[in-house]
């Protein structure tokens, strides 16, 4: 076994390259979160209101070349936090709002392609769709991101 001795200068160098290669591709935004909660029942109770902070999402871009020029770029694998606080008020008088920590599924993200844009990117503001589970529990159903292509 052989072993190598490097300054910390070298250290640093190496290790900057390395994690500029894990993260050649990722991108990230910021983006806003629009709640929808249609149909969407908290302990027996209609919602009145939904919100959630922002979310930092993370995304991958990559462009297929040929010696003419790029043939295709592809926006895909979008991710964020695995768990979204949203703030809860449900449609009673005087209702005290609650907060609930719901699991996010960020494999089954429904994105909703805009072309002509200038930019590749995924878009400002989100859709999360909530639903009941069997149990009548609420949980995330559905998570809309635009995404933007020339």
């Amino acid at each position: 076994m052989a072993k190598f001795i490097i300054t910390e200068k070298q250290y640093n160098t190496i290790k900057k390259n390395v994690n500029e290669e894990i993260n050649n591709n990722r991108y990230e935004r910021k983006v806003r979160t629009d709640i929808e909660t249609y149909g969407v029942k908290i302990n027996g109770e209609d919602i009145d209101w939904a919100v959630s902070g922002e979310l930092n999402l993370n995304y991958l871009i990559e462009m297929e070349y040929r010696s003419w020029g790029i043939k295709d770029v592809s926006l895909y694998n979008i991710q964020g936090p695995s768990e979204i606080e949203i703030e809860i008020t449900p449609q009673v008088e005087d209702a005290e709002d609650i907060t609930l920590t719901l699991s996010c599924d960020w494999d089954n993200v429904q994105t909703e392609v805009e072309t002509g844009a200038s930019v590749i990117s995924i878009g400002s503001e989100i859709t999360i769709k909530l639903g009941n589970n069997e149990n009548g529990d609420v949980i995330i159903e559905s998570i809309h991101v635009p995404v933007y292509t020339i």
